[in-house]
Formats: structure tokens, C-alpha cells, sequence
């Protein structure tokens, strides 16, 4: 316990000596110059875009052949149910692997 108490007492002793000192070399260009942020801030953003290539040949696939029954009825309603009030909409974590989980699961894109 001992051994403690003077290696806090040193690191006390020092930064005493390097937070105390009166060395101002450099401390005009560490702070930030407020002046010049605000002056910033009025400017308007100029941003130069590239034009698109004339060239370009959109995709589209439109000729693919229907794949559903040309009978089936349009429209419809959709119902689920949730089993219980999700706890947490964490996906990580403590409580968050509840039946809430999938539906949040499946509105997130992969890479």
C-alpha cells in the first residue's frame, strides 16, 4: 500500500510541474481563431461537378417476360403480429434478440 502512495504522489509531483508551466511559445496557434471560423461559415460552398459523358446507355429491363398469373388478383392485405413489445430496437445487446429483431434485421442493406 505503500508503494501505491508514492507512485501517486509522483505522478501528482509531475503533473504539477508540466500542467504548471508558463511556456505561451505556440499557445496563439493551438487555440482556435473564432474570426475566421465565422468567417468561413458566410461563404458560399462552389462545388464544380463533371459533366456526364454524352455517351451514356441507360439499362433497363423491360423485356423480361411476366412470371405471375395473368388471373391472380391485384392488391390484397398483408397483416403480422408481433409476439410482444420489443424491449430494446438494439440489434446487440442485452434483450435484443427478440421476435422484433428480424424486421429490423431485414430493412438493413448488405455490402
Amino acid at each position: 500500500m505503500r508503494f501505491h502512495k508514492w507512485v501517486f504522489v509522483l505522478l501528482v509531483c509531475c503533473a504539477a510541474l508540466t500542467g504548471c508551466s508558463d511556456n505561451r511559445e505556440g499557445a496563439e496557434t493551438t487555440e482556435p481563431s473564432f474570426s475566421k471560423l465565422l468567417d468561413r461559415e458566410n461563404e458560399p460552398l462552389l462545388r464544380e461537378y463533371a459533366p456526364m459523358p454524352e455517351n451514356i446507355h441507360w439499362l433497363t429491363n423491360d423485356i423480361d417476360p411476366v412470371f405471375a398469373s395473368p388471373d391472380a388478383e391485384k392488391g390484397g392485405l398483408f397483416r403480422a403480429a408481433l409476439l410482444s413489445f420489443p424491449m430494446t430496437f438494439r440489434v446487440v445487446g442485452p434483450d435484443s434478440n427478440g421476435s422484433f429483431r428480424s424486421a429490423i434485421l431485414d430493412n438493413q442493406l448488405s455490402l
